[in-house]
């Protein structure tokens, strides 16, 4: 059996509870499998629990298991070592007759079609190490064990023992923590191998910084390597045994964000249903054809079409699986999920893919406001801002841009540069394709005066504002829904800049347009009322407030019932008016 580097770092906890194993029930059959992504480091934990525990076995049988072929090689090669024979399966009887404590290190089983089972010897003696990227192997062992990443202070030991750097040294060690290797193993080693050869550590932490210079040093294994492959060609050689299906998943999730990547995104784009004015069937051909892939007999979502593609990643430990309540849920590691996006072949056409999935799932009717706080992450990762989908973004994109900044509304992250910036790429690109006049232009330029405001711009938020309220009051006229939204909003604006003469006679002819069109117990005209209450309260006109506010408490209460985030918020704004009046007691009891 091979030894480890010489360079071997931490993993006593691991190492721990394989002694533990081992030296319970000594007469049982003992069989235990490391199982996690390449390049974590599992044969080196193998081969130094085999250095550590030499006492405890009789023999140790090293077999190369990255095949039925080498495996079979290198059982026969033990019969013809002993002289037995010249046949895998003599060296299996053989060993089925030995009781003694020999250990099979079966390493690198990592082909997923591999029966690794028929390999045993008979019998209940004996121990059996094994070492794979398939997690599914644990049903042939009676332990296993997910090898992941390194301690952090166990990968900087690691990092700089092999970049020859002292350990000890307090900037040596920030350097070591700076460098963005998220603790695998055979990355932090390869990096440490690169710098032993200049011994730059800190201009080692400059070029890694790049993106293009990271992605050079990951793709290339240092010529004193105790590994045989670079980091990123241990993933790639797990990629090219994927059906083109998992292939696909995998890319396209290299576009979002690596954590909490879940099922429901795929789901709920498969429930979006085209709209009169926006993208047409052929328009979103390339994520309804994946699409199709996951559905049933009668165009419904099936699970069950899915879930092979994510066992099928989890298989080579590509992707990690999340415990969930309903939907299939994974992560990806950092360094596999940009590795997967720099290997993509046609990154623009992949990027705007997700970007439309991402687009259609929260735009799907049944996407409720829990379902798009789960996964802003993903929409913050794929903003089209700088991105290849933006480049190519054209009326199909910006139609789902609304659903998209609605989400940074809810979120409360306007105010980072993506929404400002994707917001008025959209607007400008409404206003070159569709005309300064369409509706889309206007919800367009109506949402970046929202921003505006926002973002504290209130001045320029009232001007656009006013220039969408002129155009819907020419266009649309004076009653339609928008342009008295236009109204209201513009108010709100009156208001943030003080002038609230200005923001009252505004919101009191929408209360009244509202009340006429829609009725006094409409959302719209309660919201009117509310906002018209809070207008007489800056005025110091508490009476007419408080008698706004009673009304708008009654009716959602009526309506939307007691706990209802809008019941509370008028209760709220009530007992604030009665203290204001000095009705204490009021204010307390609401």
């Amino acid at each position: 059996c091979p030894p480890p580097t010489v360079r071997f770092t931490g993993r006593g906890d691991i190492l721990d509870e394989m002694s533990q194993y081992f030296n319970t029930y000594g007469d049982q059959r003992h069989i235990f499998l490391l199982h996690g992504l390449g390049g974590t480091g599992k044969s080196q934990i193998a081969f130094k629990f085999i250095e550590q525990s030499k006492s405890r076995f009789s023999e140790v049988y090293f077999v190369d298991s990255s095949s039925e072929q080498t495996i079979e090689n290198d059982l026969a090669t033990i019969a013809l070592a002993k002289k037995f024979g010249k046949d895998f399966e003599v060296t299996l009887r053989w060993l089925a007759q030995q009781q003694t404590e020999w250990l099979i290190l079966f390493n690198n089983a990592d082909d997923i079609n591999l029966n690794l089972g028929r390999y045993f010897p008979a019998g209940s003696h004996g121990n059996i190490l094994i070492t794979s990227r398939n997690p599914d192997l644990g049903q042939h062992a009676y332990r296993e064990y997910k090898v992941d990443r390194m301690q952090l202070e166990e990968a900087i030991d690691l990092l700089l023992s092999a970049a020859r750097h002292d350990v000890s040294v307090p900037e040596n060690r920030q350097i070591g923590r700076q460098l963005r290797l998220h603790c695998l193993p055979l990355a932090v080693a390869q990096a440490g191998a690169y710098i032993s050869s200049s011994r730059a550590l800190a201009r080692y932490l400059e070029l890694y910084e790049t993106t293009t210079k990271r992605i050079q040093l990951l793709n290339q294994r240092p010529p004193q390597s105790d590994y045989k492959w670079s980091v990123y060609t241990t993933w790639q050689i797990s990629f090219e045994k994927l059906s083109p299906q998992a292939a696909e998943l995998l890319q396209l999730c290299s576009f979002i964000h690596h954590d909490g990547i879940t099922e429901q995104i795929f789901q709920e784009a498969a429930s979006y249903q085209l709209q009169e004015h926006g993208p047409t069937e052929i328009e979103l051909q390339e994520p309804l054809r994946l699409l199709a892939t996951f559905r049933d007999s009668v165009s419904n979502w099936d699970s069950m079409k899915f879930m092979p593609l994510t066992n099928e990643l989890g298989r080579y430990s590509l992707i990690e699986f999340q415990a969930t309540s309903r939907y299939i849920t994974f992560s990806i590691h950092p360094l596999v999920h940009e590795w997967s996006r720099t290997s993509v072949n046609s990154e623009a056409t992949l990027e705007l893919c997700m970007h439309r999935l991402l687009g259609m799932s929260i735009s799907s009717p049944t996407a409720n406001f829990q379902f798009k706080h789960q996964i802003f992450p993903h929409l913050d990762a794929l903003s089209f801002v700088n991105t290849s989908a933006n480049r190519q973004a054209n009326v199909v994109d910006i139609a789902f841009a609304d659903q998209w900044l609605w989400v940074y509304y809810e979120e409360g992250k306007y105010s980072t540069l993506h929404a400002k910036d994707l917001e008025t790429q959209v607007l400008e690109k409404r206003i070159k394709i569709l005309g300064e006049d369409h509706p889309d232009t206007l919800i367009s330029m109506s949402n970046l005066a929202i921003g505006y405001s926002r973002l504290g711009e209130f001045q320029r938020s009232k001007d656009l504002g006013t220039q969408v309220l002129e155009k819907r009051t020419t266009i649309l006229g004076e009653d339609h829904p928008d342009t008295l939204w236009s109204m209201a909003n513009l108010a709100v604006r009156y208001s943030q800049l003080g002038e609230f003469h200005r923001a009252k006679e505004l919101e009191t002819q929408v209360l009244e347009k509202r009340t006429k069109i829609l009725g006094e117990d409409h959302p719209d005209t309660l919201w009117s009322m509310a906002n018209l209450a809070v207008y007489h309260s800056q005025l110091g006109d508490f009476c007419p407030a408080k008698e706004l506010e009673t009304t708008v408490l009654k009716k959602r209460t009526e309506t939307l019932g007691e706990d209802h985030p809008g019941t509370l918020k008028s209760m709220g704004n009530l007992a604030m008016t009665y203290t204001h009046l000095g009705h204490l007691t009021s204010a307390q009891q609401l």
